[in-house]
């Protein structure tokens, strides 16, 4: 009787490789910095969602009604589990 719970190792491909060279490369090359950029924005967006009372007399944080974007809404429940610095580097 064959033993079916015996497999050899998979080979690696060639793209396997690819695939991690190019994400080191890309993680070394181009690390991640919470805050900067566009956050600059979308925290207070966050952060209002969470506590209205925060930024009540804020203009640009009371504009986050016509933003144009899904980003708050997809972001939210992550953030309000997990924190908006990881969060930002999870999405």
């Amino acid at each position: 009787m064959r033993n079916l719970l015996a497999r050899s190792p998979r080979p690696i491909r060639r793209w396997d490789v690819t695939a991690l060279v190019l994400a080191v490369s890309a993680w070394l090359f181009n690390p991640y910095y919470y805050a900067v950029s566009d956050h600059t924005y979308k925290i207070p967006f966050l952060r209002a969602a969470t506590d209205p009372t925060l930024y009540a007399r804020d203009l640009t944080v009371q504009m986050r009604a016509v933003y144009a974007s899904v980003f708050p809404w997809m972001a939210w429940p992550l953030a309000s589990v997990a924190g908006l610095p990881i969060t930002f580097f999870l999405i």
